[in-house]
Order: C-alpha cells, then sequence, then structure tokens
C-alpha cells in the first residue's frame, strides 16, 4: 500500500509577527518529558536567549485530575533547533526533525478537504495543536 503526502497544520503559532513552537508541542513530538524541556531551557537560558527572545506563558489545562496552572514556553525556530540537538536521536526525535524542517518551508499552513484524509492521525494536543494528516 502507497501512504500519501503528509501534511503540517499549525506546528508554528505567531507571536508578536514571529513564528513561536511550544515546548508542549515539540514534547509531545520528541517524547520526552515537558517539565525535563523546561528546566533544560532554564539551564541553558543564555544559549537560548543569544538566539532571540524565549516567551513564557502561564497557561490552565484541564485533565482527568482537575485543573492545574502549566508554564508554556514559546521557542522560535532557531531555538527550537538548537533544543532539539540536544536530545537523544531516537526515532521520534528523528521523525520529529523531518517534520520540523518542512513546516519551516511552508509559510501558511497548507489546505486540504477533510473529504480527502484517508488516515487522520492528531498530534500534540496542547496549545498549539499539531495535526497530521495522511491523505
Amino acid at each position: 500500500s502507497s501512504i500519501g503526502k503528509v501534511l503540517v497544520v499549525n506546528l508554528f503559532i505567531n507571536i508578536d509577527g514571529k513564528r513561536k513552537i511550544s515546548h508542549l508541542v515539540i514534547s509531545d513530538y520528541c517524547e520526552v518529558e515537558e517539565a525535563a524541556i523546561l528546566k533544560f531551557i532554564h539551564t541553558k537560558a543564555k544559549e537560548f536567549e543569544a538566539l532571540g527572545d524565549i516567551v513564557y506563558e502561564k497557561t490552565t489545562f484541564e485533565d482527568e485530575e482537575g485543573f492545574s496552572d502549566t508554564a508554556v514556553c514559546y521557542l522560535n525556530p532557531r531555538q527550537a533547533w538548537l533544543l532539539i540537538r540536544y536530545f537523544k536521536q531516537t526515532e521520534p526525535v528523528l521523525a520529529f526533525k523531518v517534520t520540523f524542517k518542512s513546516a519551516l518551508k511552508t509559510k501558511e499552513p497548507q489546505a486540504f478537504r477533510f473529504s480527502d484524509i484517508k488516515t487522520p492521525l492528531l498530534v500534540g494536543l496542547s496549545t498549539s495543536l499539531a495535526l497530521i494528516c495522511i491523505i
């Protein structure tokens, strides 16, 4: 069987006219604990800030245990790439690198028709919704 084209929708968000990606999206894709990512960014703050401002936001999420406040960190593409380079090169990390590079080439999310979707896979239900559709 052949696999169709992969479309990436909303991997990045726009903050003050600049593309940013949430550490939660990176965590979901790369299967790395989000708390470990935040701690690492804090530890290496000077390296990340040398590539631009880091945007933090406090957000409330609801899960099966109720509501909880979470800090969300938004990185620009260069900061995100730096972060990813520090990760152990597992299959999810390597797959995310391909997805990330593809998303960088796209100015706007690509349009598609829901009737074209054969097997949808929803990934990254966090502050920034990342949706991969195989058509």
